[in-house]
């Protein structure tokens, strides 16, 4: 689900089957533009990036880590 400017915002859906504190990072040629905490959890969540300073015609990377509660990735 690429950002839409016309949408104003992008969800982003992913699972865990493990309890993990996800973040979500956009990227933008391979640097972190904007990251989104999705907390601790399990199973399917979503976050929501309203594209906040995105420019028009780019292609932004999307990249989820999960780590577990001893703060390695998982």
């Amino acid at each position: 689900n690429p950002f839409n400017p016309n949408n104003q915002s992008t969800t982003i859906s992913f699972t865990t089957d493990k309890s993990a504190d996800v973040t979500v990072d956009i990227l933008d040629n391979n640097q972190v533009f904007k990251t989104i905490s999705a907390g601790v959890g399990t199973g399917t969540r979503t976050v929501t990036w309203n594209g906040a300073g995105s420019t028009d015609n780019k292609t932004y990377t999307i990249r989820a880590t999960a780590s577990n509660t001893a703060g390695s990735n998982t």
